[in-house]
Protein backbone atom coordinates (compact mmCIF):
# COMPACT_ATOMS: atom_id res chain seq x y z
CA UNK A 1 0.00 0.00 0.00
CA UNK A 2 2.97 2.32 0.47
CA UNK A 3 3.12 2.76 -3.32
CA UNK A 4 -0.52 3.87 -3.70
CA UNK A 5 -1.44 7.51 -4.24
CA UNK A 6 -4.79 9.18 -3.69
CA UNK A 7 -4.95 10.38 -7.31
CA UNK A 8 -3.62 7.23 -8.91
CA UNK A 9 -6.97 5.97 -10.21
CA UNK A 10 -8.32 2.41 -10.11
CA UNK A 11 -6.21 -0.14 -8.23
CA UNK A 12 -6.15 -3.22 -10.48
CA UNK A 13 -5.66 -5.86 -7.75
CA UNK A 14 -4.53 -6.16 -4.13
CA UNK A 15 -3.69 -9.10 -1.88
CA UNK A 16 -5.25 -8.14 1.45
CA UNK A 17 -5.73 -9.54 4.94
CA UNK A 18 -8.93 -8.67 6.79
CA UNK A 19 -8.23 -7.24 10.25
CA UNK A 20 -11.63 -5.80 11.20
CA UNK A 21 -15.21 -6.31 10.00
CA UNK A 22 -18.13 -3.93 10.55
CA UNK A 23 -21.82 -4.95 10.29
CA UNK A 24 -23.69 -4.47 7.02
CA UNK A 25 -25.20 -0.99 6.81
CA UNK A 26 -27.57 0.73 4.41
CA UNK A 27 -28.12 4.04 2.65
CA UNK A 28 -31.55 5.02 1.37
CA UNK A 29 -31.66 7.54 -1.48
CA UNK A 30 -34.90 9.54 -1.53
CA UNK A 31 -35.59 11.27 -4.85
CA UNK A 32 -37.51 14.55 -4.70
CA UNK A 33 -38.23 17.43 -7.07
CA UNK A 34 -35.36 19.32 -5.44
CA UNK A 35 -32.86 16.49 -5.83
CA UNK A 36 -31.72 13.41 -3.97
CA UNK A 37 -31.74 13.12 -0.18
CA UNK A 38 -29.47 10.58 1.49
CA UNK A 39 -30.88 8.82 4.54
CA UNK A 40 -28.28 6.90 6.50
CA UNK A 41 -26.18 5.10 7.28
CA UNK A 42 -28.82 2.74 8.73
CA UNK A 43 -28.23 -0.44 10.67
CA UNK A 44 -30.08 -3.64 9.80
CA UNK A 45 -32.86 -3.10 12.36
CA UNK A 46 -33.50 0.45 11.14
CA UNK A 47 -33.58 -0.70 7.52
CA UNK A 48 -36.02 -3.53 8.30
CA UNK A 49 -38.31 -1.07 10.12
CA UNK A 50 -38.32 1.32 7.16
CA UNK A 51 -38.84 -1.54 4.70
CA UNK A 52 -41.81 -2.89 6.67
CA UNK A 53 -43.35 0.60 6.91
CA UNK A 54 -42.96 1.06 3.15
CA UNK A 55 -44.46 -2.37 2.44
CA UNK A 56 -47.49 -1.67 4.62
CA UNK A 57 -48.04 1.71 2.97
CA UNK A 58 -47.68 0.25 -0.52
CA UNK A 59 -50.19 -2.53 0.23
CA UNK A 60 -52.61 0.05 1.66
CA UNK A 61 -52.30 2.31 -1.39
CA UNK A 62 -52.69 -0.64 -3.76
CA UNK A 63 -55.85 -1.70 -1.92
CA UNK A 64 -57.26 1.83 -2.26
CA UNK A 65 -56.52 1.87 -5.99
CA UNK A 66 -58.26 -1.48 -6.47
CA UNK A 67 -61.29 -0.26 -4.54
CA UNK A 68 -61.47 2.87 -6.70
CA UNK A 69 -61.16 0.74 -9.83
CA UNK A 70 -63.92 -1.63 -8.71
CA UNK A 71 -66.19 1.29 -7.79
CA UNK A 72 -65.64 2.95 -11.15
CA UNK A 73 -66.16 -0.35 -12.98
CA UNK A 74 -69.51 -0.93 -11.26
CA UNK A 75 -70.59 2.61 -12.15
CA UNK A 76 -69.84 2.16 -15.84
CA UNK A 77 -71.46 -1.29 -15.92
CA UNK A 78 -74.57 0.45 -14.58
CA UNK A 79 -74.40 3.04 -17.36
CA UNK A 80 -74.07 0.30 -19.98
CA UNK A 81 -77.05 -1.60 -18.58
CA UNK A 82 -79.24 1.52 -18.67
CA UNK A 83 -78.15 2.39 -22.19
CA UNK A 84 -78.78 -1.13 -23.46
CA UNK A 85 -82.27 -1.05 -22.03
CA UNK A 86 -82.88 2.29 -23.71
CA UNK A 87 -81.54 1.03 -27.05
CA UNK A 88 -83.74 -2.05 -26.93
CA UNK A 89 -84.41 -3.53 -30.36
CA UNK A 90 -83.72 -0.22 -32.11
CA UNK A 91 -79.96 -0.77 -32.08
CA UNK A 92 -78.86 -2.44 -35.30
CA UNK A 93 -75.13 -1.72 -35.76
CA UNK A 94 -74.01 -1.56 -39.36
CA UNK A 95 -70.60 -1.98 -40.96
CA UNK A 96 -69.81 1.75 -40.84
CA UNK A 97 -69.06 1.74 -37.12
CA UNK A 98 -70.17 4.22 -34.44
CA UNK A 99 -70.85 7.90 -35.16
CA UNK A 100 -67.97 10.28 -34.45
CA UNK A 101 -69.75 11.92 -31.51
CA UNK A 102 -69.92 8.69 -29.46
CA UNK A 103 -66.44 9.30 -28.03
CA UNK A 104 -67.52 12.77 -26.93
CA UNK A 105 -70.56 11.30 -25.20
CA UNK A 106 -68.33 8.74 -23.50
CA UNK A 107 -66.08 11.49 -22.13
CA UNK A 108 -69.10 13.20 -20.58
CA UNK A 109 -69.82 10.09 -18.48
CA UNK A 110 -66.83 10.84 -16.25
CA UNK A 111 -68.93 13.13 -14.05
CA UNK A 112 -71.93 11.25 -12.56
CA UNK A 113 -74.22 14.29 -12.77
CA UNK A 114 -73.38 14.84 -16.43
CA UNK A 115 -73.72 11.11 -17.13
CA UNK A 116 -77.34 11.17 -15.98
CA UNK A 117 -78.12 13.98 -18.42
CA UNK A 118 -76.44 12.15 -21.30
CA UNK A 119 -78.35 8.92 -20.68
CA UNK A 120 -81.66 10.76 -20.36
CA UNK A 121 -81.27 12.71 -23.60
CA UNK A 122 -79.56 10.12 -25.81
CA UNK A 123 -81.34 8.51 -28.76
CA UNK A 124 -81.91 4.72 -28.81
CA UNK A 125 -79.41 4.24 -31.64
CA UNK A 126 -76.70 6.28 -29.93
CA UNK A 127 -77.48 4.50 -26.66
CA UNK A 128 -76.59 1.19 -28.29
CA UNK A 129 -73.32 2.53 -29.63
CA UNK A 130 -72.40 4.16 -26.34
CA UNK A 131 -73.16 0.98 -24.41
CA UNK A 132 -70.88 -0.94 -26.74
CA UNK A 133 -68.15 1.70 -26.31
CA UNK A 134 -68.41 1.35 -22.54
CA UNK A 135 -68.19 -2.46 -22.65
CA UNK A 136 -65.10 -2.32 -24.86
CA UNK A 137 -63.39 0.19 -22.57
CA UNK A 138 -64.20 -1.86 -19.45
CA UNK A 139 -62.62 -4.92 -21.03
CA UNK A 140 -59.53 -2.92 -21.98
CA UNK A 141 -59.28 -1.44 -18.48
CA UNK A 142 -59.40 -4.91 -16.94
CA UNK A 143 -56.59 -6.11 -19.20
CA UNK A 144 -54.42 -3.12 -18.29
CA UNK A 145 -55.30 -3.09 -14.60
CA UNK A 146 -51.95 -4.26 -13.22
CA UNK A 147 -49.97 -1.87 -15.42
CA UNK A 148 -52.15 1.07 -14.41
CA UNK A 149 -51.93 0.24 -10.71
CA UNK A 150 -48.16 -0.09 -11.06
CA UNK A 151 -47.93 3.38 -12.62
CA UNK A 152 -50.08 4.91 -9.89
CA UNK A 153 -48.05 3.22 -7.15
CA UNK A 154 -44.80 4.42 -8.71
CA UNK A 155 -46.04 7.97 -8.16
CA UNK A 156 -47.80 7.54 -4.80
CA UNK A 157 -45.39 5.10 -3.13
CA UNK A 158 -42.30 4.63 -5.32
CA UNK A 159 -39.91 1.72 -4.95
CA UNK A 160 -37.22 2.45 -2.38
CA UNK A 161 -33.69 3.05 -3.61
CA UNK A 162 -31.54 1.32 -1.00
CA UNK A 163 -27.88 0.33 -1.20
CA UNK A 164 -26.19 -1.97 1.26
CA UNK A 165 -22.51 -1.75 2.10
CA UNK A 166 -19.99 -3.10 4.56
CA UNK A 167 -16.80 -1.53 5.80
CA UNK A 168 -13.75 -3.81 6.03
CA UNK A 169 -10.42 -2.80 7.48
CA UNK A 170 -7.58 -4.65 5.75
CA UNK A 171 -3.83 -4.63 5.54
CA UNK A 172 -1.26 -5.84 3.03
CA UNK A 173 -1.08 -9.62 2.94
CA UNK A 174 2.32 -9.27 1.33
CA UNK A 175 4.96 -6.73 2.24
CA UNK A 176 8.38 -6.63 0.69
CA UNK A 177 11.07 -4.30 1.99
CA UNK A 178 8.65 -1.88 3.63
CA UNK A 179 6.13 -2.72 6.37
CA UNK A 180 2.38 -2.40 5.69
CA UNK A 181 1.94 0.79 7.68
CA UNK A 182 -1.17 2.04 5.91
CA UNK A 183 -4.47 0.21 5.68
CA UNK A 184 -7.69 1.04 3.79
CA UNK A 185 -11.18 1.09 5.27
CA UNK A 186 -13.21 -1.76 3.86
CA UNK A 187 -14.93 -5.48 5.42
CA UNK A 188 -15.26 -9.55 5.96
CA UNK A 189 -14.19 -12.21 8.44
CA UNK A 190 -11.32 -11.47 10.74
CA UNK A 191 -8.07 -12.95 9.45
CA UNK A 192 -9.47 -13.77 6.03
CA UNK A 193 -7.13 -13.20 3.10
CA UNK A 194 -8.52 -12.00 -0.23
CA UNK A 195 -7.39 -10.94 -3.67
CA UNK A 196 -9.48 -7.88 -4.57
CA UNK A 197 -9.63 -6.23 -7.99
CA UNK A 198 -10.75 -2.82 -9.29
CA UNK A 199 -10.61 -0.71 -6.13
CA UNK A 200 -11.33 3.01 -6.34
CA UNK A 201 -9.53 5.49 -4.04
CA UNK A 202 -12.09 7.49 -2.04
CA UNK A 203 -12.12 10.19 0.65
CA UNK A 204 -8.79 11.29 -0.79
CA UNK A 205 -8.60 14.33 1.48
CA UNK A 206 -8.52 11.96 4.46
CA UNK A 207 -5.61 9.86 3.22
CA UNK A 208 -2.72 9.77 5.67
CA UNK A 209 0.96 9.83 4.88
CA UNK A 210 2.92 6.60 5.01
CA UNK A 211 3.50 6.14 8.75
CA UNK A 212 2.66 3.55 11.42
CA UNK A 213 -1.10 3.43 12.04
CA UNK A 214 -1.91 5.54 8.97
CA UNK A 215 -5.02 4.71 6.94
CA UNK A 216 -6.12 5.12 3.35
CA UNK A 217 -9.65 4.72 1.95
CA UNK A 218 -10.88 2.76 -1.04
CA UNK A 219 -14.26 1.52 -2.22
CA UNK A 220 -15.34 -1.30 -4.48
CA UNK A 221 -16.76 -0.74 -7.97
CA UNK A 222 -19.15 -2.73 -10.15
CA UNK A 223 -16.15 -4.53 -11.59
CA UNK A 224 -14.68 -5.45 -8.21
CA UNK A 225 -14.18 -9.16 -7.61
CA UNK A 226 -13.22 -10.89 -4.37
CA UNK A 227 -11.27 -14.16 -4.31
CA UNK A 228 -10.43 -15.86 -1.05
CA UNK A 229 -6.81 -16.94 -0.68
CA UNK A 230 -5.12 -19.29 1.69
CA UNK A 231 -3.25 -17.38 4.34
Amino acid sequence: MHSLTRDGGIVAAMDLLVVKVYPIAYFEFIHTDKGRINNGPLNEKEEMTLRDEWQRRREFEESKLRQDFDKNTRRYHGYADRLERKAGSHFRPGEDGPPDHIDDLYDKLEEPEEAGKVISAISPADAGWLARRIRQQLEKNQENLMDEIGKELADICPTRDVRSFRVIVVKDARTQRRPGNRRPAGSFELGERCLVTHLQPTQVSAWMDCAPGAEIYMCTTRNTRWRKLRS
